[in-house]
């Protein structure tokens, strides 16, 4: 099975104030499941950990990305454009391009699960897509 993963969870692992680092840091050590990221979600995940941590920390993750331990997903046209759809029909501003691309790329890939701790546009565009897929940790 693979997990795909939004910003929010990675942050969370990475910075040890963060409310999640326990739930993440332990979920990341725990989990046997293939690890998958959009080139969105990566470019956004860079930007926060550059921000939040400094580039020591974004810097870190992309070399677990370039390593291999995190495979790169790369949206194809058609992602893009049922991202926007996905967007559209759950007529919610907290529903990002990344967020949206990560549901197309469930849909493409047959992944099991988003893992995230920003619920709220998930289960909103779950319910819009009718992918089955299972929000974690």
């Amino acid at each position: 099975m693979t997990a795909l993963l939004d910003a929010s969870v990675v942050l969370a692992a990475a910075d040890r104030a963060d409310l999640n680092h326990a739930a993440a840091a332990g979920w990341f050590a725990t989990t046997t499941e293939t690890l998958a990221i959009g080139a969105v979600t990566l470019a956004e995940c860079e930007h926060v950990l550059q921000r939040a941590l400094g580039p020591g920390a974004a810097d870190a993750f992309l070399s677990a990305v370039s390593s291999g331990s995190i495979d790169l997903l790369a949206p194809i046209p058609g992602d893009l454009d049922r991202a926007r759809e996905l967007r559209r029909l759950a007529v919610d501003p907290r529903c990002s391009l990344a967020d949206a691309l990560t549901v197309a790329l469930v849909e493409r890939t047959g992944a099991a699960h988003v893992a995230t701790f920003d619920r709220r546009p998930y289960a909103l565009l779950r319910a819009v897509s009718g992918a089955p897929f299972d929000l974690v940790p």
